[in-house]
């Protein structure tokens, strides 16, 4: 009870300082929402704006709840002692000395597509210009009846917005959206901006033709999986929007990476290559992934699925789904990380038709790479996937990279907050 005060008293304070800052200074908002990819379209955003000449201010980290985005509007980190009033008041004494001398004309934000009720009065206050509708697929479901309910929840919070743009290769967000007045649509093969002609280059990375409605670009991405031309497409979408023009857009997304975490091809050990999307986990996102991982020419494949946490009742039938849809990509090796994953992905892949040898199970991620940095080689291409709290897959992929990559830069939470967190979680 004291702690949820304490909280509620930081809140208030935190909504008194975005009050001040937005009545000092014109801003203009950008919001991004969807259950998935809603980091990876606010960095492509943000990254290409600033090459469009703004000054933009958008956060790395998935600051997207009362407490982390107006911590992301002033720029700032939370603190390493999140209970502690001394840290707060060093936080709230930044945002202070920041309010004259605000350095950004433009703020890209995600916000939590599964907390309407809280954030409806944040996104009411900012007043955003533009939203984006990422998606809307089976994640963050633990609090909600249907993926309907989830669906309508992020529409509601999109639509407060001026002027928005959603993903139409989501069938049940298509639906809805192609019939709401203003509301414009992005996607892969479909939609006002579009990417069409997707070709992979001998260095695995994308290619694709881009239409900004009649005007038509040449992109060659630099990222690995089509499903993540969706957030170079969000950016398309708020560059147009804001001006920018076509040659420029199609510049600024040639040049966007991978975000840390990702979908990010990293050298491995004993000359193997992993696919590091590691920072969170969902059905879709692993499908999508599974694919991407089959079409990267290598001497064997390999899937590392930990497993995907915030499902509420649907979780068994979803880790079945993802585990029979695994053995179908005649996968070398499955590796589960977790419990959850253990319980059902395996059996699952194996009932679907997949050789109980060919099928390794562990308890940690720690287990997964030790076993596997014995016995990948060169050639070998290494997909690793998972959810955050209790799975953290990047622990495996932390295991697995070359000598001489820093796990700090290629791989999230790699923190000594984070490794102490970790630990605990496994009892370690």
């Amino acid at each position: 009870m004291i702690k949820r005060f304490a909280g509620k008293i930081v809140v208030r304070q935190l909504r008194r300082y975005v009050q001040r800052l937005l009545s000092v200074h014109d801003i203009t908002v950008v919001m991004v929402t969807g259950t998935v990819g809603k980091t990876s379209t606010k960095m492509a955003i943000g990254r290409t704006l600033e090459a469009g000449g703004h000054k933009v201010c958008y956060s790395e980290d998935s600051y997207n709840t009362e407490f982390g985005v107006p911590l992301a509007l002033f720029g700032l980190k939370a603190p390493d002692r999140i209970s502690s009033p001394a840290a707060w008041r060093a936080v709230f004494k930044q945002m202070s000395d920041m309010i004259d001398g605000y350095p950004y004309d433009l703020v890209v934000l995600e916000i939590a597509e599964d907390e309407r009720a809280m954030m409806t009065p944040w996104v009411r206050l900012m007043q955003p210009k533009i939203g984006v509708l990422t998606s809307v697929s089976p994640a963050h479901m633990e609090r909600f009846s249907s993926l309907e309910k989830l669906r309508d929840d992020a529409i509601a919070l999109v639509g407060e917005s001026e002027q928005v743009f959603y993903n139409a290769d989501f069938d049940d967000v298509r639906e809805v959206m192609e019939r709401r007045k203003g509301a414009v649509a992005y996607g892969v093969g479909r939609g006002v901006i579009r990417f069409e002609n997707i070709m992979r280059g001998k260095n695995g990375r994308l290619a694709a033709d881009l239409y900004l409605g009649k005007e038509h670009q040449v992109v060659r991405t630099q990222l690995i999986a089509q499903h993540g031309l969706s957030a170079l497409l969000g950016a398309a979408c708020v560059a147009r929007d804001l001006g920018m023009s076509g040659e420029k857009i199609a510049t600024a997304l040639a040049k966007i990476p991978s975000p840390v975490g990702r979908m990010r091809l990293l050298d491995g050990a004993n000359g193997a290559t992993l696919i590091d999307d590691t920072y969170n986990s969902s059905p879709a996102a692993v499908k999508a992934g599974l694919d991407t991982l089959m079409e990267i020419p290598g001497r064997g494949h390999i899937a590392v699925l930990g497993s995907m946490n915030e499902l509420g009742v649907a979780a068994a039938d979803l880790h079945r789904e993802v585990g029979e849809y695994a053995a179908t990509k005649n996968l070398d090796m499955l590796v589960t990380v977790g419990k959850v994953a253990g319980q059902y992905i395996g059996p699952a892949a194996e009932d679907a038709g997949m050789e109980r040898i060919r099928i390794k199970q562990f308890r940690t991620p720690y287990e997964a790479g030790h076993y596997l940095k014995k016995h990948v080689a060169k050639g070998d291409v290494v997909f690793i996937k998972g959810s955050q709290n209790g799975v953290f897959t990047e622990e495996t992929s932390r295991i697995l990279l070359a000598p001489g990559l820093q796990p700090a830069r290629e791989l999230v939470r790699q923190s000594k907050t984070w490794k102490r967190k970790k630990k605990k979680s496994f009892g370690l």
